[in-house]
């Protein structure tokens, strides 16, 4: 048997739309990188928040391009925009997910 790289375990949302909250994290990393995968009609997106869980500005749920694959390094972007280092100190990811499954994410230099 092979498993996909993280791929032991996942997040997941049906039909209904299901949002995952993490808790406050630094990292000085470039871009946020998903492993996920969507199924027919399922999509997965992202907002960067303050430690107080209020959107950045550009980096909102609604800025945020829909990502509707099945990939292990995905980074995800905002409106064309994939770098959020400039977004200083601690923040929190508000993950959006509808017929997918997120296996992990990560802050990264690519």
């Amino acid at each position: 048997a092979t498993l996909r790289a993280d791929g032991f375990v996942s997040l997941d949302a049906g039909l209904r739309e299901g949002v995952i909250n993490t808790k406050p994290f630094f990292s000085p990393g470039e871009k946020l990188i998903v492993n996920a995968k969507c199924g027919p009609g399922g999509y997965l997106k992202a907002e960067i928040q303050d430690t107080g869980e209020h959107s950045w500005p550009g980096f909102g749920t609604d800025d945020c391009d829909i990502f509707t694959g099945d990939d292990v390094n995905h980074i995800l972007s905002w409106n064309g925009n994939s770098h959020i280092n400039m977004i200083p100190g601690y923040v929190r990811v508000s993950f959006t997910l509808k017929n997918a499954e997120l296996y992990s994410f990560r802050v990264a230099d690519v």
